[in-house]
């Protein structure tokens, strides 16, 4: 029994990250700004691209199609990085009004 858990057990923690970046990735790209926060968000998706690439790297190593899907779930993960920034440097506490006015004329969101 004990090796049947650890032989599903890198399959679970896929299936847990892909769910995690589906229900999430939303609520990081359209959530309330103000609810968002940048350090929770970076520690996460650093991880899971930490335990995605030991997933695909180490546990999927002989099983090419599993270590496809783990590649592919990082890409995602990686492809939010570019984000963080954005989103740090919009959570800056000493914006004021006169900044956001300035962002929603350059982006053309009010």
């Amino acid at each position: 029994m004990h090796n049947l858990h650890a032989e599903f057990k890198p399959y679970k923690e896929m299936w847990y990250l892909a769910r995690d970046y589906f229900f999430k990735q939303t609520n990081w790209m359209q959530g309330i700004l103000g609810q968002i926060d940048w350090d929770e968000i970076t520690l996460e998706i650093n991880k899971a691209c930490s335990d995605l690439l030991k997933i695909e790297k180490v546990n999927f190593k002989e099983k090419w199609s599993s270590a496809e899907i783990a590649k592919d779930l990082r890409k995602l993960y990686e492809g939010f990085k570019p984000y963080l920034p954005l989103i740090c440097a919009l959570r800056n506490p000493t914006l004021k009004w006169r900044h956001w006015d300035k962002i929603q004329e350059l982006t053309c969101i009010s």
